[in-house]
């Protein structure tokens, strides 16, 4: 509740968009522009990956070592790091002059856990086998937390209309084959 402030119904709405034909203009714009086109692969591949951490890594990693019981708290490593990450990242590309480190280095944890699960990962028993879930997911969060926020950053600095380009950001992250990942999960 404290977030919300009061709006002052006197202003007038209309100075916003003069016409119907004005708003489907500027919400078409962007996909006219080759930065935004450049970037609908990383916003599908955003998607993609949280519909892996969710299915997959919950059905094949999670629920043999922990149980289903164990998914809530795997899930939850995943997105406290998720969360700690962004404000970490968020407040450390403020400073510096390109986000190309964080980004980079996000890159690569996310990469490092998708080589560990296809090479190297095997169920295991004791407390090495129950830590293994939670450190994968930690590991994903911190690297799914760098890249929504620096993506969500570069979109804010590219384009002016910022409410457009995080629908868009929230469209073509939602709209990849979930169904795919789900069914051969």
């Amino acid at each position: 509740m404290c977030l919300l402030s009061k709006r002052d119904e006197k202003q007038d709405h209309s100075s916003a968009h003069s016409s119907f034909g004005d708003m489907l203009k500027s919400i078409g714009a962007p996909l006219k522009d080759r930065r935004m086109l450049l970037l609908i692969p990383l916003m599908a591949y955003s998607g993609l990956q949280q519909a892996f951490v969710w299915a997959v890594f919950t059905k094949s990693i999670v629920t043999p070592v922990l149980g289903l019981s164990g998914i809530g708290g795997a899930m939850a490593v995943y997105g406290v790091a998720d969360v700690v990450c962004s404000l970490v990242a968020g407040r450390f590309t403020s400073g510096l002059q390109s986000a190309t480190f964080i980004v980079s280095v996000g890159a690569i944890l996310q990469a490092a856990v998708l080589f560990w699960l296809l090479l190297f990962h095997r169920p295991m028993g004791g407390l090495l086998g129950a830590a293994a879930p939670l450190l994968i997911g930690a590991l994903w969060g911190v690297g799914n937390g760098v890249l929504n926020t620096q993506l969500s950053a570069l979109l804010g600095l590219l384009f002016e209309d910022v409410k457009v380009i995080l629908v868009y950001f929230a469209f073509f992250s939602s709209s990849c084959p979930h169904e795919y990942v789900h069914e051969n999960a």
